[in-house]
């Protein structure tokens, strides 16, 4: 019973509603929706960003706890892929909960 619980609550932990704000030059900020009535079972969340001809994802490189984070590094007029992803650090492992967003990024 424990586990069907634990299992049923790690598939609720996906962020919702990405947007991207401030696209500016080489930066924009990223904001997300947490998972409603969920707070006690994520640690932090993770943002990765990679050009969308599948180039190298680059990791933000400290574990958010609010829900935006700033962008910065990109090249006006190319495409971007940004992923958000929720960290339960009991489920992290082999548990992929991530909400992959395509966006523009801005000419200048």
């Amino acid at each position: 019973m424990f586990f069907e619980y634990f299992f049923l609550s790690v598939s609720q932990l996906q962020v919702t509603g990405v947007t991207f704000t401030n696209i500016v030059g080489d930066s924009m900020i990223v904001s997300w929706t947490p998972p409603q009535g969920k707070d006690g079972f994520i640690n932090y969340y993770k943002v990765d960003w990679q050009r969308n001809d599948n180039s190298a994802k680059v990791e933000i490189p400290n574990n958010l706890t609010s829900a935006s984070t700033t962008i910065m590094g990109l090249t006006p007029g190319v495409s971007y892929r940004v992923f958000v992803k929720s960290v339960n650090t009991w489920t992290e492992q082999g548990q992929v909960r991530f909400t992959s967003v395509n966006k523009d990024q801005a000419t200048s």
